[in-house]
C-alpha cells in the first residue's frame, strides 16, 4: 500500500499536469488570436482608403441626393419620387454616362428623329441634371456628353422610364 505522503505527491503531480495543460491551451489560443487581431486591424485601417479610391457619384459630388426625376416624352409627362425607382434610374444614368471616357466619338452624329425622352434629375438643393434619350443615344445635356447605348441598355432604361400599365 501507498503511504499518505505518496498519495499526496500523486495528487499534487496530477494537479500540476492539469495546470500545465491549461497554460499550454491558453498559449495556443493566444498565439492564434494575435495574428487574427492584427489582420483585422490592418483591414479596418484599409477600409476608409478603399472607399476613397472609388469614383464619387454625381449625388455625392453635389452634396445632395436626387429627390425627384421629371420625365417628358413617350406617354406624356410624369414625376418619379419613389425611392427605389429613383435609385435605379440614378445609378443607371450615372453608370451609362460615366462608362464612356469622353463621348467625343458620338459628338458628330446627326440628331435622332425618333420619339425622345427628356429626363431631369432634381436634387434637394434645387440643382438639375438633364439627360435626353433618343433612340439608342443618351445625351447628358448638363455635361455635353453623348453615348450610344446597346439595345439591351436602351430597353432597360425605357422600362424604368415607362411604368407598367
Amino acid at each position: 500500500m501507498r503511504t499518505m505522503e505518496e498519495c499526496r505527491a500523486e495528487v499534487f503531480r496530477r494537479s500540476e499536469d492539469r495546470i500545465r495543460r491549461r497554460r499550454q491551451r491558453r498559449k495556443r489560443i493566444l498565439a492564434a488570436c494575435i495574428p487574427l487581431a492584427l489582420c483585422l486591424t490592418v483591414l479596418a485601417a484599409e477600409l476608409p482608403n478603399m472607399s476613397a479610391k472609388r469614383e464619387p457619384s454625381i449625388n455625392e459630388t453635389s452634396g445632395s441626393a436626387v429627390c425627384r426625376i421629371e420625365v417628358s416624352g413617350g406617354s406624356g409627362q410624369r414625376s418619379i419620387t419613389d425611392g427605389q425607382t429613383l435609385g435605379e434610374l440614378t445609378e443607371m444614368l450615372e453608370g451609362l454616362t460615366m462608362s464612356d471616357a469622353d463621348g467625343s466619338d458620338y459628338a458628330q452624329l446627326p440628331p435622332a428623329v425618333d420619339d425622345a425622352y427628356t429626363i431631369t434629375m432634381v436634387t434637394h438643393a434645387g440643382q438639375a441634371a438633364v439627360y435626353r434619350l433618343a433612340s439608342d443615344r443618351l445625351t447628358d445635356e448638363t455635361a455635353g456628353k453623348t453615348v450610344c447605348l446597346t439595345e439591351k441598355q436602351a430597353q432597360e432604361l425605357l422600362a424604368l422610364l415607362e411604368p407598367a400599365q
